[in-house]
């Protein structure tokens, strides 16, 4: 998952200086920035050692339902 979001975001570096400059660009290069960020806490959340009680706090923080029991 972190080679690709690199891979990502280099892309996105290396693209014209004429389209940085369009919004899709922008909003681009913010979606992988703010991905970049969270990474090490889904990578974390990930561990066997992540208890109900945590994934409860995250489903509270974002008010999201979340399948954690089921990986897939």
């Amino acid at each position: 998952m972190e080679e690709t979001a690199e891979k990502y975001r280099l892309t996105c570096l290396s693209l014209p200086k004429d389209l940085k400059e369009w919004a899709a660009y922008k909003d681009l290069k913010t979606s992988i920035e703010n991905f970049k960020e969270v990474l090490p806490l889904i990578i974390e959340l990930k561990k066997a050692s992540i208890m109900p009680r945590h994934w409860e706090e995250v489903k509270g923080l974002t008010g999201k339902e979340l399948n954690y029991e089921n990986p897939d």
